[in-house]
């Protein structure tokens, strides 16, 4: 198994002492740009993974028809109305 170098083994440098000072520059280097577009098949399944999450029926409801509230729940959608012929 290989033994790795040890920090005063990888440096040439004198260990840091209290005292010394640190002086750091840092160099941005050119910003690059990418040119990526988005598929079809992308936004389709961002949009069905915003709209699949469960929505609250008070919420849901404009506030002009929050009375007719009991037409809008679960129980009145699984009934369907009497055929009239």
């Amino acid at each position: 198994m290989e033994d790795f170098p040890t920090e005063e083994e990888t440096f040439d440098e004198p260990a840091i002492e209290d005292g010394d000072r640190i002086l750091y520059t840092n160099l941005a280097s050119e910003t690059k740009f990418l040119n990526a577009s988005i598929t079809t098949s992308q936004c389709l399944a961002e949009a069905f993974q915003k709209n699949s999450q469960p929505k609250d029926a008070a919420n849901s409801i404009p506030p002009y028809l929050q009375n007719y509230g009991d037409v809008f729940s679960k129980d009145a959608f699984d009934k369907l109305p009497v055929r009239k012929s």
